[in-house]
């Protein structure tokens, strides 16, 4: 488990759909991706995008004024757990979990925010002890 480099974001640029290899969301300048690598193959990714004046991505779907979170400098957030199918029986995404929860602490975050592109991850992070806000993105592209 450690950060991407630059050869990394060559492999996670194509499964975010961005087949020029570069990572274009304003996010990326600031968001960190933590990898499952194992010799010679990439198991999965998670970002964490810090407190910063870019923001986060959940609000591109939701005003601030309808989430019940404090946006302040201990708020962060976790996106894009990739998983290949291959390794989801695997602990690779628990694994890609708690080193999210751990970066976010250890960088000074307090309070997760996990948003999900597939409803079918909300059991995943319900058992380990995320709670849904309830807000579905209008877009069909994350739930809270």
């Amino acid at each position: 488990m450690r950060s991407a480099t630059t050869s990394t974001t060559r492999r996670i640029a194509p499964v975010r759909r961005k087949p020029e290899g570069a990572l274009c969301d304003p996010l990326d300048e600031v968001n960190s991706y933590l990898v499952a690598k194992a010799p010679r193959v990439h198991c999965g990714f998670v970002a964490v995008t810090p407190p910063s004046p870019r923001g986060y991505s959940t609000i591109r779907y939701f005003d601030r004024g309808e989430l019940p979170l404090a946006f302040d400098a201990g708020l962060y957030e976790v996106r894009l757990l990739t998983v290949p199918s291959r390794h989801r029986q695997s602990a690779i995404s628990g694994l890609l979990m708690y080193a999210a929860f751990r970066f976010g602490g250890i960088t000074g975050g307090a309070t997760p925010l996990w948003r999900s592109v597939a409803s079918s991850l909300l059991d995943l992070y319900t058992r380990v002890g995320l709670h849904p806000l309830g807000k579905r993105a209008t877009s069909g592209r994350g739930d809270l």
